[in-house]
């Protein structure tokens, strides 16, 4: 898994674009699984789709904002709360 890192994109008024951009800040081995519909129901009072329990092999020491799932469009941010990663709500 990747971890990214969108910190460094910044607006420039000269311009009126935004400049910069995400970076990989982490790569990391990791073992993944589902979060079941009853435990997603007890933590967060509602089934939430996609939510993930990761250990890593080795921590991630860097500042980061989202992580990926191997070649996986969806973009999972950490829920300190609970300890797990759910998908980013846009």
């Amino acid at each position: 898994m990747k971890f990214y890192n969108t910190g460094k994109r910044r607006y420039n008024p000269k311009t009126s674009q935004y400049e910069g951009g995400e970076e990989i800040v982490a790569d990391r081995m990791a073992d993944v699984t589902d979060v079941g519909a009853d435990r997603t129901v007890k933590l967060f009072g509602s089934i939430v789709q996609g939510v993930k329990v990761i250990r890593l092999v080795e921590p991630v020491n860097q500042v980061w904002a989202y992580l990926m799932i191997d070649d996986s469009p969806t973009k999972y941010t950490w829920n300190t709360a609970h300890g797990l990663c759910r998908p980013c709500q846009h």
